[in-house]
């Protein structure tokens, strides 16, 4: 009994660790909600260590992305616009165990806040 409850409990751990993003580098496709104005972007991400560069395409433009991920919790931010305004774009969120994010975004200046979920773009074969 005692052998096959720790099996059981290996094979659970192993999938789910399995399942975990130990790295966010690659294409993600973003769709956000801020106070009912749709959010969509596509980031390519690079990580080293707990870093993350990239870039995100949004409609008005190209942006630089700064962030960090640890295994788990995901934080970036990035430069925008809204009807000629320069924001500031600020995503927090928790790494599902099947690889996706959900969570929230805030902007700056303007004091506001949304959510968004992401998931990752395949690589082409």
């Amino acid at each position: 009994m005692k052998r096959w409850i720790l099996a059981a409990a290996l094979v659970t751990t192993t999938l789910y660790a399995g399942a975990q993003t130990k790295d966010v580098t690659g294409t993600w496709k973003i769709n956000g909600d801020v106070m009912g104005v749709p959010v969509p972007e596509t980031c390519v991400l690079t990580q080293k260590d707990a870093k993350v560069t990239g870039t995100c395409t949004m409609e008005t433009g190209d942006y630089a992305v700064t962030g960090t991920f640890d295994g788990t919790t995901f934080s970036m931010e990035h430069g925008g616009l809204y009807n000629g305004d320069k924001l500031v774009l600020m995503f927090a969120s928790k790494i599902a165990a099947d690889g996706t994010m959900t969570g929230t975004i805030d902007v700056q200046p303007m004091n506001v806040g949304g959510t968004y979920t992401a998931a990752k773009v395949a690589a082409a074969k």
